[in-house]
């Protein structure tokens, strides 16, 4: 006789993984199920969906996978739903949970499935932030690098008088109200 069992994937996770695709984010696949029952799994995917695929991993053979990437270079985000996950998921740089019960480590636990649709938001809003600190820093270094010398008199030689506090105040006002 013979005996299988199959986990179906749940249209949230579906929906998720599309999204990261769109956003150009690379995916790969690491699983304790066997190697055929990932790869069917993987198949039910876009080609190209996943950078990698690792099926019948231990979780040491998980978290060895997450420390390579992350000697790569690469920011690593786990999502787990089982115990067997928690060794990957505190190597990781960001980790969810999507078991209740393994909550132990540190991560994000997700008892509500339908928050998954969330994830690709909230990595691209992530990202517009971080676009819009560095963009915030520029311009305030470039505002220290022409008022801080002027402030100084550097600019006497040039025929300009130091600015006075009050200016300064002005310009510092003028840079926090134009950086957005």
């Amino acid at each position: 006789g013979e005996f299988s069992w199959f986990d179906e994937l749940k249209p949230e996770a579906l929906d998720t993984i599309n999204q990261f695709r769109r956003q150009n984010v690379r995916l790969g696949l690491i699983s304790g199920d066997s190697r055929g029952a990932t790869e069917r799994t993987a198949s039910k995917f876009l080609p190209g969906t996943f950078t990698f695929v690792f099926g019948s991993c231990t979780p040491g053979d998980k978290a060895r996978i997450v420390d390579d990437l992350r000697e790569q270079g690469n920011l690593v985000a786990f999502c787990g739903d089982g115990l067997n996950d928690s060794m990957a998921m505190t190597r990781a740089d960001f980790s969810i949970s999507l078991d209740p019960l393994a909550t132990s480590y540190p991560s994000v636990s997700l008892f509500n499935p339908n928050f998954l649709l969330l994830l690709p938001k909230i990595f691209h809003l992530s990202r517009q932030l971080d676009r819009q600190i560095r963009f915030n820093l520029f311009w305030a270094a470039l505002y220290n690098a022409l008022a801080l010398p002027l402030a100084m008199g550097m600019a006497i030689p040039l025929g300009l008088a130091p600015i006075g506090p009050e200016i300064a105040t002005a310009l510092m006002v003028l840079s926090g109200s134009s950086i957005i």
